[in-house]
């Protein structure tokens, strides 16, 4: 209530919250409840179907890679006005996460559980509940205590960093996903096609 977010409609599954209640419900959260790591928690709980529709498009692609490129192309149905970018640097593969709305300045706390998220499904697609990556970056200043970040990830942590990133070795993107399946990929298309508002260009 306090960020202006009926509590009534929290609980609704197809309710959808605009990413600025969303960032702002979670930074709230955070403050009320005195845990500063509210969204790294959440975060560690979330597996692939917390991403509901667009879970088909991840754990059913032919190998991560294009599960990858799934989650980036059809976000909108997942969380409208942030982007996720697949990026190939030399021997790393850098997935980076980001908030379009030039409005939102602070959001470490969806920040921290979107990566977290990124490292849950990456350790189901393969198949590797003990996956770490290379290294994960930070947008946001260090807090006082990062020592649950570093136990989460099993990896270097970078903060005040250019993007909000999880990197990891480029070899990983070729790995093939047992459960691929292109028919249910097909059924996630034509659901994020038409899901996609028409002022916006979901085919970039």
């Amino acid at each position: 209530a306090a960020v202006g977010v009926d509590p009534r409609r929290v609980g609704e599954p197809e309710h959808r919250l605009p990413v600025r209640s969303f960032v702002a419900l979670l930074e709230e959260a955070a403050r009320v409840s005195g845990d500063d790591h509210i969204g790294l928690r959440l975060g560690c709980s979330h597996g692939p179907e917390s991403f509901g529709p667009l879970a088909d498009a991840i754990l059913h692609a032919p190998d991560v890679a294009a599960a990858i490129a799934n989650v980036s192309r059809y976000f909108h149905m997942h969380q409208e006005g942030a982007q996720l970018e697949l990026g190939v640097e030399g021997r790393k593969a850098v997935v980076a996460y980001s908030i379009r709305d030039a409005g939102i300045l602070e959001y470490r706390q969806d920040a921290e559980l979107s990566i977290t998220k990124m490292l849950n499904f990456t350790r189901a697609l393969i198949g590797n509940r003990a996956w770490t990556p290379s290294a994960v970056y930070f947008e946001h200043p260090e807090p006082r205590d990062s020592s649950e970040h570093r136990r989460v990830f099993g990896a270097p942590v970078y903060f005040s960093q250019p993007r909000n990133a999880i990197v990891a070795p480029r070899e990983l993107l070729a790995m093939k996903v047992s459960g691929a399946d292109f028919g249910r990929l097909a059924r996630v298309r034509d659901l994020a096609e038409a899901s996609c508002p028409a002022a916006s260009p979901c085919d970039d």
